[in-house]
């Protein structure tokens, strides 16, 4: 799988030159301007995946719950860098149970959380649960509320004592919500 990093600035030049092409491949683009640009390069023999699906994107997320997994991607000679949110930590309320998941900082669990990734902001309310399931940016999920197998895009809230379920051959995507007061609002 050819792969490669492109300074935006010299991607928007690259396309506009080779613009009037009827035909524009980036590598073969990237390839004639190899003299005028820096190129380096860099050979990576660890796993490479391709994300084409919601099913694909689920399974490779998931994937990273598993410390094999993690330990290849997440090496400390090659460290990732992201951008740094000024977000407390996760705060965990007495009675809340969290295992084998990824939690950003900003949630807030005082429910329970059982092999998910949950991204930064998002409230599990008491009595609430999230099972196999990938939770983005500033969910809600309300109290009594199940979540199992999905995956629910940023600003959702589930309602009390509802209840989203997938199986893991039909994974249940929810898109992204409208921003509500709901969400700024949970604690």
């Amino acid at each position: 799988m050819d792969c490669c990093i492109v300074n935006r600035e010299t991607l928007l030049e690259i396309i506009d030159h080779y613009q009037a092409a009827d035909y524009l491949d980036l590598l073969e683009a990237l390839q004639g301007d190899f003299g005028n640009i820096d190129v380096c390069s860099y050979e990576y023999k660890g796993e490479v995946v391709g994300v084409f699906s919601e099913k694909s994107l689920y399974r490779r997320s998931m994937d990273l719950l598993d410390q094999t997994v993690a330990d290849q991607l997440f090496d400390p000679e090659r460290p990732i860098l992201t951008k740094a949110h000024d977000v407390p930590p996760s705060r965990y309320a007495t009675g809340s149970h969290a295992c084998n998941s990824i939690i950003s900082a900003g949630c807030i669990i005082k429910g329970t959380v059982r092999n998910s990734i949950l991204s930064r902001g998002v409230v599990v309310e008491e009595g609430a649960s999230v099972t196999n399931s990938i939770i983005n940016q500033s969910c809600v999920i309300k109290s009594g509320a199940r979540v199992e197998n999905a995956i629910l895009d940023k600003n959702n809230v589930v309602p009390t004592n509802t209840e989203l379920r997938g199986t893991p051959e039909n994974i249940l995507v929810l898109g992204k919500a409208p921003l509500t007061s709901d969400i700024t609002n949970a604690s």
